[in-house]
């Protein structure tokens, strides 16, 4: 969806406030032409029977536009950042780069429940220091999905809590739901049990899904095989984690969409 005017913008938003009975708000693609010289953000609208919000391929302004006019609840709030978040939207160029700084800096003030990332190394969160520096951002955290992730000892250390920080530190997240889909795995598994035992004893992890493939040869085309569904680690994570379970289908990311309906009630 497209808003390129105040006129549009505004029906939009006036129509979201009388939705009262909404539960689900699901934004794809959404944008609004913001550096229109008419555009004016409207009063804060209440949703009080909301329960999620999921804003995906929003542009950085686009975001904090959109999070800016929903008045806080108690709803959960689903983020999937794309390419579209290092920039700020601009009508008819390429958008002004945001930083992975500006980035950080706006997600801790704001509650996301379920963080969906991607591991594809154009985006900084790829790398071990960049995703530490964004989970280090978003300390109410509880569900994290890692898609298509190099799957190393690099990787996994970024995902384990840092020793207690002062009181005015943002804290790291305690994660309860740990995803990992279409993961490369690059070492043996039996090799990632170390830092996976870790993880697991620095978060309170309920829950954890794993799908991924060896990587045979890190060379593009990357060559993957099928992991050992009898793999000792499996069953140790059995035993570790109160809910663990193998993906259905190893190399696909459920996440992986880009068409949601706008919202259902």
């Amino acid at each position: 969806m497209k808003l390129y005017d105040h006129q549009a913008i505004t029906s939009f938003f006036t129509a979201l406030s009388s939705a009262q009975e909404l539960k689900e708000l699901k934004l794809v693609s959404f944008v609004i032409a913001l550096d229109q010289d008419d555009v004016t953000k409207p009063s804060a609208i209440s949703l009080p029977k909301l329960k999620l919000i999921h804003l995906e391929h929003l542009y950085f302004n686009i975001l904090q536009f959109v999070l800016s006019a929903i008045a806080p609840g108690s709803y959960c709030l689903s983020l999937n950042p794309l390419e579209e978040t290092f920039f700020d939207y601009v009508s008819g160029g390429e958008g002004d780069r945001v930083s992975e700084d500006r980035i950080c800096a706006y997600l801790s003030s704001i509650k996301v429940h379920k963080l969906i990332l991607w591991g594809q190394r154009r985006f900084f969160w790829s790398t071990r220091a960049g995703l530490a520096h964004l989970l280090g951002s978003l300390p109410t955290v509880k569900t994290l999905v890692m898609n298509y992730y190099p799957t190393n000892l690099e990787t996994l250390a970024a995902l384990k809590r840092p020793p207690a920080k002062p009181k005015n530190q943002t804290p790291f997240p305690i994660l309860t739901r740990l995803e990992m889909h279409g993961a490369f795995v690059e070492v043996p598994l039996a090799q990632l049990k170390t830092v996976l035992k870790d993880v697991l004893e620095s978060h309170q992890i309920e829950r954890m899904v794993f799908g991924g493939e060896f990587v045979v040869d890190q060379r593009m085309p990357v060559v993957t095989k099928p992991l050992d569904e009898n793999d000792e680690v499996f069953e140790w994570l059995k035993a570790k984690v109160p809910h663990f379970t193998k993906s259905p289908e190893p190399s696909r990311a459920p996440e992986a969409t880009d068409m949601w309906r706008l919202w259902d009630i």
